[in-house]
């Protein structure tokens, strides 16, 4: 699967890729989970300008993302998850300190934008 929304511009989607039988399986899987949207013109719009126009940009993402956890995993209290295995433009980071909130204000002052939250 390649999901379109990360580093490539579109606001939501994803391609996935397979046997005939393989996708069959998994359109039935989207459509019983709700993923049967009417009027997806626009969101397919911005799929296909995403595939198009902003492919060679997500190869920036990558090295952005390995060069932001190189730095993160330098900072006391921050773990970030296979930091040399990097190859995506997605981080996963374990902070580990009493007051996130002032972690993330102190983080957001070098232009990092952290969620909590769990993968």
């Amino acid at each position: 699967t390649m999901c379109l929304s990360k580093g490539l511009a579109a606001p939501v989607g994803s391609v996935l890729g397979g046997t005939k039988q393989f996708v069959a399986k998994c359109r039935g899987y989207r459509k019983a989970l709700g993923g049967g949207m009417r009027q997806v013109g626009i969101l397919c719009a911005a799929g296909l300008l995403s595939l198009t126009t902003m492919y060679e940009r997500l190869g920036e993402d990558h090295v952005v993302a390995r060069e932001l956890g190189a730095k993160l995993a330098k900072v006391d209290g921050v773990e970030v998850r296979d930091v040399d295995g990097i190859e995506t433009n997605i981080l996963f980071v374990k902070v580990r300190t009493r007051d996130m909130e002032a972690f993330m204000k102190r983080i957001l002052t070098r232009g990092v934008l952290l969620g909590e939250g769990s993968p």
